[in-house]
């Protein structure tokens, strides 16, 4: 389990948590439960005063097909690990939840701002370089009268919107004629998802 009693102690969100069936089993983060829940009471304490961070691992079936499962469960629990580090210790209410496969969420109560919101992306994301792993982020302020569906939602497209950007990015940086081989992988990808007979 990798929150520490400190935190837990400290931050009455975290008693919740602390209910077996609200933690995900392989990272010991809470699950999706708990996130649904924690942002419902923050929607009605602290409406407008928090934010949402979503994270997608890049990569995660490459690992599973090359080297394995066990190596794919041990990025998913270091990306929850270095995620929850990159938090500062001080701000209690803090914590990221595994929503489940290669996602999470950071709960960020009393971050109002799209540049604070700005501060900590690029601190998770500068960690999560450092110990080599890749991921897409979107995050999203909460707006007063924003239900919970359209925070999510709007949270959700853009760290889609950050993944096409990296995808994207990573294209224009390959030789021309990598570049022009991944494209067509892309298109014949795509064509075989339209019918999965084909």
């Amino acid at each position: 389990f990798i929150m520490t009693e400190r935190r837990q102690a400290a931050n009455p969100l975290f008693e919740v948590a602390l209910e077996p069936y609200q933690l995900d089993t392989l990272t010991g983060l809470p699950n999706r439960g708990w996130l649904m829940e924690t942002i419902s009471l923050l929607t009605e304490q602290q409406p407008g005063n928090f934010s949402l961070l979503f994270v997608d691992v890049d990569g995660l079936k490459t690992i599973n097909d090359n080297k394995g499962h066990d190596a794919g469960d041990e990025l998913i629990r270091s990306t929850g690990l270095t995620i929850l580090k990159s938090l500062r210790t001080n701000d209690q209410l803090s914590s990221v939840t595994r929503l489940g496969g290669d996602e999470f969420v950071a709960v960020l109560p009393g971050l109002n701002t799209n540049e604070g919101l700005e501060v900590v992306r690029n601190r998770i994301r500068n960690n999560l370089t450092r110990n080599n792993i890749r991921a897409s982020m979107g995050g999203k302020v909460h707006e007063i009268g924003e239900n919970i569906s359209e925070l999510l939602g709007s949270a959700d497209a853009l760290m889609y919107q950050d993944k096409q950007a990296r995808k994207e990015s990573m294209i224009r940086q390959l030789p021309t004629r990598k570049r022009a081989a991944f494209k067509v992988a892309e298109i014949l990808k795509a064509y075989v998802n339209l019918d999965g007979s084909r």
